[in-house]
């Protein structure tokens, strides 16, 4: 009965508190801004900042200001409360963090208020319209030149409405192809929210025809956005570069020894987030028939998810469960010298992380999907192997073991070629021209 009522009450609510919405949003006419005033507001729900201290992923905010670039940079994470690590904090006011005096970070919760808690869909809207609002008086001075989403969906319409209120330019940054993921293993982007991908579809189109830029992380997400609405002039690919830490750039050879347990001097390594869509228990399985031919092999799992428990239990069904080792979170310092120190490194999906083993100049094997392919060139950089095909993904981890020359090569290859294409200077540059032109 408790959740008729909450549906009920969301169905009456949400036209009500969407029509609020926009007549605050016309009734508030932004301010002139001072031309030589750059300010960036950035919708980003990736970490909250508890978490990106703890993982030594600042640089990911203060990156944003474009190495002086913007004068003020806003970086707000819409949805604290909605993942495993801070659903300790799901309710309240939006809090406010200054980390320094040109970067600040708004957190908006999932839910209002505490009491409410029994009707989630009616604590989320007085949330976020809480939220909303708080965003609104950035843009009473006319303090916000461009709004930046970090996705075409959640973040894609808060940053149309902002964008719309504040009469800046909307900014789309398209870091997956979503409609591969939803073929592949049935996941929706925000499925709590949206509940069904046609919804979903209906969005991004929206938003991405309305985007003055969108700026994929690589060719293949172009693709994904230029399918779904986006105008291929107003499109300009930057790769992770700009969200490196200056620990992955260090040379190979100067890295520490990594800190890894007694023995584990020989392993196989997979940065990732730990959830169905990264696809690693197919690293495990592959794992373990690298296993039978390499009887001192390890494997090191790097990251957390809600896949974890099924993880493990599977490397006790395969008989390999002393020989894996999930390392949990782990800061940058950790990651870069444990990349150094693995023998291979496996990505059946990853983005940012593909990028990092790289510059490692450890060899990789790659599953041929999405973006890989991209950085890892089969035979030049790396191995890539059909996506899937766990039988392949052994093989190629047993030829890089058996062929330590070559596969040092593939490494070399594969940090030489991040270096000139993916480097933090070079994706700076187009970021800073393509936002020029967009002001301009």
């Amino acid at each position: 009965m408790r959740r008729v009522v909450d549906l009920a009450l969301t169905a009456f609510l949400a036209p009500f508190l969407g029509a609020l919405l926009l007549m605050w949003t016309l009734a508030r006419p932004s301010a002139t801004r001072s031309s030589g005033d750059r300010t960036l507001l950035v919708l980003d729900n990736s970490y909250s900042l508890d978490t990106m201290r703890q993982r030594d992923l600042l640089h990911c905010i203060t990156n944003a200001d474009l190495d002086g670039f913007f004068n003020r940079v806003w970086t707000v994470h819409p949805l604290i409360g909605a993942s495993p690590e801070h659903q300790d904090q799901p309710t309240g006011d939006p809090s406010e963090t200054a980390l320094t005096p040109r970067h600040t970070v708004i957190e908006g919760r999932v839910g209002r208020f505490a009491m409410l808690r029994s009707l989630p869909h009616v604590n989320f809207l007085l949330a976020q319209v809480g939220l909303y609002r708080r965003l609104l008086r950035l843009r009473r001075s006319g303090r916000v030149s461009i709004v930046q989403a970090g996705d075409p969906y959640y973040l894609g319409l808060l940053g149309w409405g902002l964008a719309y209120g504040c009469r800046a330019p909307l900014v789309v940054r398209v870091a997956g192809n979503y409609d591969a993921i939803h073929a592949t293993v049935g996941l929706q982007a925000y499925p709590r929210i949206f509940k069904h991908r046609a919804v979903e579809k209906l969005v991004d189109r929206w938003v991405l025809r309305r985007a003055k830029l969108v700026t994929p992380v690589n060719h293949d997400n172009l693709e994904f956005a230029v399918a779904n609405g986006a105008d291929r002039e107003c499109c300009v690919v930057l790769a992770y570069g700009n969200m490196l830490n200056d620990v992955h750039l260090s040379a190979p050879e100067g890295r520490p020894h990594p800190d890894v347990p007694p023995g584990w001097t020989d392993y196989v390594i997979t940065v990732s987030r730990l959830e169905p869509v990264k696809r690693c228990d197919e690293v495990v399985r592959a794992f373990a028939l690298a296993a039978r031919q390499d009887p001192g092999l390890g494997l090191i799992l790097v990251g957390d998810g809600s896949s974890k428990a099924q993880l493990e239990q599977l490397a006790s069904e395969l008989g390999i469960a002393e020989r894996m080792w999930c390392a949990g979170a782990r800061d940058q310092q950790w990651i870069a010298a444990a990349l150094v120190g693995a023998s291979v490194v496996v990505s059946p999906l990853t983005g940012r992380a593909l990028l990092e083993a790289a510059l490692s100049g450890t060899p990789i094997v790659a599953y041929d999907v999405e973006w890989q392919s991209e950085l890892v060139r089969h035979g030049s950089t790396g191995l890539l192997v059909q996506e899937g095909d766990v039988t392949a993904l052994a093989g190629a981890i047993i030829e890089l073991r058996a062929h330590p020359e070559r596969a040092a090569a593939l490494g070399g290859a594969a940090r030489a070629l991040a270096l000139d294409t993916m480097a933090p200077a070079a994706v700076l540059a187009r970021q800073r021209e393509a936002y020029r032109n967009l002001l301009g």
